[in-house]
């Protein structure tokens, strides 16, 4: 073998070896990043370890506070929270909202009746109470004053407050006298926020201007101004099927002015103002 394929060999035999030097250092490369990221792995298993053994938080029991359950049947008008087949047919709010009045027409369990209903709540309107007794009250105490004891509120109509004043409230009621046939609409004024009531006009809203044939069969609204100076105006709105009318009065502490009508005829239309503050 001469010198010049003695020379061939020993250089393949060092470009070999060169390239498996290179390889090792690449496999060396390449192992560091593994052993790192198993590390990672062990070291987050670990964590997870400690967090799952570590004891749960405990509340003392001081911490927890006393409830009281009790078992209501529901539906049920007792106390008005969720009444069965119960429409409202009005509303009305004073002291911001604290206090809420309304008139409801449905089923209540609780006098075995279907029937209006006034409500009362002054805890903004969490729970109601049933005032119509009150209202009842006003009729009977003029049976005691010999007029005619077969009179009875037919229909709770329409409720109205201030909005500020929640002490205040007038309530539209339709009366049926069963001894004339006739039925009229009263309105009943309470200032101590529904526990007594006294009406407005013992003969009804238009007695006076209605003669014979009554002016005012159907209500559609009633309005009360803010208090000047101890009185409230106070406006009823409704027609008798043909014409509507506005009937107002001035409501003090314990009576009112006489009703007058309030209606402006223009053109063969009518058009009615209502004036939100005291005459």
């Amino acid at each position: 073998m001469g010198y010049i394929e003695k020379a061939f060999l020993v250089e393949l035999f060092l470009n070999e070896k060169s390239k498996l030097n290179k390889g090792g250092l690449m496999i060396k490369a390449r192992a560091w990043p593994v052993r790192v990221m198993y590390m990672l792995i062990a070291a987050a298993l670990a964590i997870s370890l400690i967090i799952v053994s570590a004891p749960a938080h405990r509340v003392s029991a001081e911490a927890i506070p006393d409830a009281e359950w009790e078992r209501v049947t529901t539906p049920t008008a007792d106390g008005w929270v969720l009444a069965d087949e119960t429409i409202i047919m009005d509303y009305a709010i004073g002291d911001d909202g604290e206090v809420a009045y309304a008139v409801v027409y449905g089923w209540n369990d609780v006098e075995d009746a279907y029937g209006y209903w006034l409500l009362m709540s002054d805890d903004h309107a969490a729970t109601w109470e049933d005032i119509t007794e009150a209202l009842d009250d006003v009729l009977d105490k003029r049976v005691a004053g010999n007029t005619s004891d077969d009179e009875e509120i037919n229909a709770v109509l329409r409720v109205a407050t201030d909005n500020e004043d929640g002490d205040f409230v007038a309530v539209a009621i339709e009366v049926y006298d069963e001894v004339t046939g006739i039925y009229s609409i009263h309105v009943l004024v309470s200032t101590d926020g529904g526990a007594t009531f006294w009406d407005t006009d013992d003969d009804g809203v238009d007695a006076a201007l209605s003669g014979t044939s009554p002016l005012l069969m159907y209500v559609t609204d009633l309005a009360v101004s803010p208090e000047v100076v101890d009185k409230r105006d106070i406006a009823i709105v409704g027609s008798n099927g043909t014409v509507a009318w506005i009937f107002g009065c001035t409501a003090y502490e314990t009576h009112s002015t006489s009703w007058e009508d309030a209606t402006i005829m223009m053109a063969g239309t009518t058009r009615a103002i209502l004036l939100h503050s005291p005459r």
